[in-house]
């Protein structure tokens, strides 16, 4: 009681502590009620229908999933749709939640909802994730790539061995920057997935050759992707890339990380880098502050 009365409470954070209690607490008729009408209410601030939103995908309650699908499927605000699908990833798929993920990433009008919801369709349908993401990469993305981003971020963690190609395909020169990155560190995760699940595989071999080009690229980021991907693939060969690209990169940080990933493969592959998923997200985000920078 205590904490649904503070709901009210005109002190912003008092109130963000109250809802985020009433996701924590426990699925109560009085609390799901609550959690509803914050995030339904246009009138309240963003701030505490996002935070609605998060604790009702906490409770994971059938009642409050058919809640949030209902914002998926009818918000205006893209930020609220973005929330509510990141909500129903965490929640079970009973209901409507799987044919609204599906629609949401085929259908919504903002790039980065469809990509949330493709990513977070394949916690409940693993199947219909892979053949949405696989329909999306037989497109060309556009310059941010978020969706096909999203595709390859899917591969990574529910792909097969037909997906190596599609990997391959995606971190070829001619792709944009921010989809080459994404596909080069989602394939890392993929191949070495893959290696251990089907040791016959030489999937880890054709990645590698497909990253090693990358050190010759005219972007710095696009080389330190290439340097710090080949630390958790590459081979022989792979060495024999880094120690020319050591001959002429002019950037000294470039040359020590790529001795610091020839260590790395003759020791044994990297198996402490963080997720891909981390990673891709890291990348995004300082590309979008460097392009801010640049205007």
């Amino acid at each position: 009681a205590q904490w649904l009365a503070q709901t009210d409470s005109p002190s912003p954070s008092a109130k963000l502590r109250a809802i985020e209690q009433l996701g924590e607490i426990g699925a109560t008729e009085e609390n799901l009620a609550r959690l509803i009408e914050i995030s339904q209410d246009v009138h309240q601030e963003l701030s505490y229908r996002k935070q609605a939103i998060e604790a009702l995908g906490e409770l994971a309650d059938i009642a409050g999933s058919e809640a949030l699908v209902t914002l998926l499927r009818t918000a205006e605000s893209a930020s609220i749709r973005e929330s509510a699908v990141d909500a129903l990833a965490k929640g079970s798929s009973e209901g409507a939640v799987v044919p609204a993920l599906t629609l949401a990433s085929r259908r919504d009008s903002n790039p980065v909802v469809r990509a949330s919801a493709l990513y977070a369709l394949r916690h409940h349908d693993r199947e219909a994730a892979l053949r949405i993401a696989r329909q999306v990469l037989r497109r060309a993305p556009d310059y941010h790539a978020t969706v096909h981003s999203a595709a390859v971020r899917v591969l990574s963690s529910e792909g097969t061995s037909a997906d190596v190609g599609r990997v391959l395909n995606a971190v070829r020169p001619n792709q944009p920057l921010r989809f080459r990155h994404a596909a080069a560190w989602a394939g890392r995760g993929m191949v070495l997935r893959l290696e251990k699940e089907q040791p016959d595989l030489d999937v880890v071999e054709q990645f590698a050759r497909a990253i090693e080009p990358m050190l010759n690229d005219l972007s710095q980021r696009t080389r330190e992707t290439g340097v710090s991907v080949l630390g958790s693939v590459g081979d022989d060969q792979s060495i024999r890339a880094l120690r020319e690209f050591m001959q002429h990169e002019t950037i000294e940080s470039l040359r020590e990380r790529a001795q610091k990933a020839i260590d790395s493969i003759r020791e044994g592959r990297d198996d402490e880098q963080p997720e891909d998923s981390e990673v891709i997200d890291r990348i995004n985000a300082l590309e979008d502050r460097v392009e801010e920078l640049q205007r």
